[in-house]
């Protein structure tokens, strides 16, 4: 039933156009204002919204942890109510993969 619960949030944000794929993030170190500089590109980033990481990334991990509003989570761990809470979602495409390792079974 969780499962069903996330792909229909997941997909709802993908219909509504909430959901942003983001091919490769490349970060010359883990720097907050470079990170910053890549997500202004997207229109409404000012909103809440969620990055998905996956687990080996921590270069990401570190640049991102210091925006205000951005909520960070690590792809195996997600889940419906985070979705929900946030208004758009950054999904690399490292993030994908592990997504359907995890919850494609």
């Amino acid at each position: 039933m969780k499962r069903k619960a996330l792909f229909a949030v997941l997909s709802a944000k993908v219909k509504d156009g909430e959901c942003i794929f983001i091919d490769r993030v490349e970060l010359s170190g883990p720097k907050t204002k470079e990170f910053s500089k890549v997500i202004r590109n997207f229109p409404n980033v000012l909103r809440r919204s969620l990055a998905f990481i996956s687990s080996g990334d921590r270069t990401l991990e570190r640049a991102a942890r210091n925006i205000a509003k951005l909520s960070l989570l690590r792809a195996q761990d997600l889940n419906a109510l985070d979705l929900l809470n946030n208004r758009f979602v950054f999904v690399p495409k490292s993030a994908i993969e592990v997504i359907k390792k995890t919850f494609l079974k």
